[in-house]
């Protein structure tokens, strides 16, 4: 579904269309973000009553059952983790993120000149071309966003990088804001600037105002 060049949430073919092996396909084009919670929370609850069921009577028992509950919700997580459609919900809820932050992108940017990518693969999407130019990659990763907007004969850029705290229908709300996500994001920003003076190794810095920015759209 499209709403319009900003809101074009995105999918994985491999999980959409049929294929050897999956020959129906996994996920219909019509299955939501909120299909596939529904689904993973209830696949989640048959997997811990399974287990639970197996659990011997001796242990149920017990006066404290606070470690037996959370050993089987543990395992329970971990076998609902082997279905497809978990790792595929934990991409739709980033492009959510990234969807979002495109929209506020689309106010700020209201009439003016401006170009905007997502989900940029330099490297991946024009190999041949890039090493015909000589052009070589520290690091050939994804760029989030990246926001052109000319002023004067300056090129403002900025590469926005995009995060979320996931969390997963069996987790509790209000999980914790995980401190590797903002490592991970310092990381990538640095990247980014690498990647652009790689790219572009002729810009003067007085031609290019370049900025990185991190972006957590659902943390409070």
């Amino acid at each position: 579904m499209q709403e319009g060049p900003w809101l074009v949430p995105t999918m994985n073919l491999v999980d959409l269309l049929p294929n050897k092996d999956h020959p129906e396909g996994r996920l219909t084009p019509h299955e939501t973000t909120k299909d596939l919670q529904t689904y993973l929370k209830n696949l989640f609850d048959k997997n811990y009553d399974e287990l639970w069921a197996k659990t011997p009577e001796k242990e149920k028992r017990k006066n404290d059952l606070t470690e037996l509950k959370a050993r089987i919700t543990k395992n329970a997580v971990k076998e609902t983790e082997k279905d497809p459609k978990a790792k595929l919900y934990e991409q739709r809820l980033g492009d959510l993120a990234e969807i979002r932050v495109m929209k506020m992108l689309k106010i700020a940017l209201d009439g003016i000149p401006s170009l905007v990518l997502r989900g940029v693969k330099t490297f991946h999407d024009f190999p041949k071309t890039l090493e015909k130019a000589g052009i070589q990659f520290s690091n050939r990763n994804e760029h989030d966003i990246i926001v052109l907007v000319p002023r004067g004969d300056i090129l403002c850029v900025r590469y926005i990088e995009v995060k979320r705290q996931i969390v997963m229908p069996w987790d509790k709300e209000g999980k914790k804001l995980h401190d590797g996500l903002i490592k991970g994001m310092y990381v990538q920003l640095q990247k980014d600037i690498t990647a652009f003076y790689e790219l572009f190794p002729d810009f003067h810095p007085c031609q290019v105002d370049l900025q990185v920015i991190g972006a957590l759209p659902f943390s409070s």
